[in-house]
């Protein structure tokens, strides 16, 4: 039992209790203070510096997961890019934004070009993947419309939780491992979906992977969406031209910013790549430290449902949308009458297997070949015409008509289901 000073012996009230007055529990205080603060049952909540085995030691004394159950809530999906359900491999961008894996897009423009995927090499204990911008074309003194970035996408449902946009508006906290090619600055903006408020804050890097934290205040003006649509952007840049330049730790609103006059350009030459590992993005003004920041990420097959809400595809996982003769997975009709090629069709309905975030994009794929756009009539060993339609977030309608007058028709074809942001 902690020590209690003498002086600060309970009284014994009218009713029979026990109680401490205000002069009392002050005594209290100050006899802990200065005397022992490692008594057990007590937490000390002055500023410290502790190793690892009695960071680890602490944790065990007050242990009650905050960060693990707040990392599995986190706003972020996919934050180490370590879900890939397109496998495109290295896509390119040169003035361009196209998406290179689940929930990430890489954005150059002017003279910088650069590729962009999800990587297994160089990456702190227990994590799978991460997410990397290699540029090709080096820019070694950018123009003012150079740049490069790698972008989070992330749903309005998703921050609604935060409040932003009214006066009752949540801090954020981030969380990542960054890796540059030499030391600098990065930058990291978080935007609204129709890039009108930003907030970009200069980190330091030093070249080497290192874990970084950042808090944002919460925005209390501009549009936030808090539905299906773009709600929020987080933009890492790693170098960009006067335009897209602005002040730091301040909501911008007359342009939108990607960086400041402090951020490095490591676009300096072809090769050059930066890393981003285990974004998370949590609620509040708190985060893990390095040592933990594995344990505040969903599970791989969690994180494969949560990207399934805005891309889907009938292939298996390890396989990419037109590889010719994979029949697993695929979506299968059979007509015992036969049909007549010129005027009869037949078809037949697919559930998602998780509902969608608005209804998406359809493209049909033949198993024989790949062909975009056609199904595969198996029994005539060719393609054959599919329409796809009736779509929603839950599912969609498919009729195709056989290749060929037959017996009997068997019609096969892969699918891919796009709603992305």
């Amino acid at each position: 039992m902690p020590f209690i000073p003498q002086q600060a012996q309970p009284n014994l009230d009218t009713d029979g209790l026990r109680r401490f007055n205000e002069d009392q529990y002050r005594e209290i205080a100050r006899a802990w203070t200065e005397t022992d603060k490692t008594i057990d049952g007590l937490v000390s909540y002055s500023a410290q510096s502790k190793t690892s085995a009695q960071q680890t030691q602490g944790r065990r004394n007050v242990y009650a997961a905050p960060f693990d159950a707040m990392g599995y809530y986190g706003i972020q999906f996919n934050g180490s890019g370590e879900v890939d359900q397109s496998l495109l491999g290295n896509v390119t961008a040169n003035n361009s934004f196209p998406y290179f894996t689940d929930g990430w897009i890489v954005f150059c423009g002017g003279a910088v070009q650069a590729l962009a995927s999800p990587y297994n090499q160089d990456l702190p204990p227990g994590f799978q993947k991460h997410v990397r911008i290699f540029t090709t074309v080096g820019v070694a003194t950018l123009a003012a419309g150079d740049h490069g970035s790698m972008i989070h996408y992330i749903e309005g449902y998703r921050i609604a939780r935060l409040a932003w946009g009214t006066a009752n508006a949540q801090p954020l906290t981030l969380g990542f491992w960054i890796r540059t090619p030499f030391a600098g600055n990065a930058a990291v903006t978080i935007g609204n979906g129709n890039a009108s408020r930003g907030y970009t804050v200069d980190v330091a890097c030093s070249g080497v992977l290192e874990w970084k934290t950042i808090t944002i205040p919460g925005c209390l003006d501009g549009v936030w969406p808090v539905g299906n649509t773009l709600g929020m952007q987080i933009i890492f840049n790693f170098g960009s031209g006067s335009t897209y330049r602005g002040t730091a730790n301040v909501w911008n609103s007359a342009a939108f910013t990607l960086a400041t006059a402090a951020t490095t350009n490591f676009h300096t030459a072809g090769g050059n790549m930066s890393s981003i590992v285990g974004l998370m993005v949590l609620p509040g003004s708190e985060a893990p430290n390095a040592e933990r920041s594995v344990f505040v990420q969903r599970p791989w097959d969690q994180e494969l449902i949560q990207c399934r809400r805005y891309w889907q595809k009938s292939y298996a996982y390890g396989i990419a949308p037109g590889a010719t003769l994979q029949p697993h997975g695929c979506a299968f009709m059979y007509i015992s009458a036969g049909l007549t090629a010129s005027t009869n069709a037949s078809g037949g309905n697919v559930r998602f297997g998780i509902s969608m975030c608005a209804t998406p994009t359809m493209t049909a794929y033949s198993i024989k070949n790949g062909t975009v756009g056609k199904w595969s009539d198996d029994v005539a060993g060719l393609d054959c015409g599919v329409t796809i339609d009736h779509i929603n977030e839950s599912g969609f309608r498919f009729y195709a008509v056989a290749a060929t007058v037959q017996t009997g028709v068997n019609i096969t074809g892969h699918w891919v289901a796009n709603a992305r942001l």
